[in-house]
């Protein structure tokens, strides 16, 4: 049976990347990301 997929996309504003509450976003995932590893690893 075919199934039926939809697709989405986000337009993004030009400066989305280099906004700065982007930056910081990114971040706080990124150390979030570091201190995971870190608890994992005890």
């Amino acid at each position: 049976m075919a199934e039926n997929r939809r697709y989405y996309w986000l337009k993004l504003k030009e400066d989305f990347f280099t906004d700065k509450r982007i930056k910081k976003v990114k971040e706080n995932i990124r150390r979030r990301s570091l201190k995971q590893k870190i608890v994992d690893r005890e």
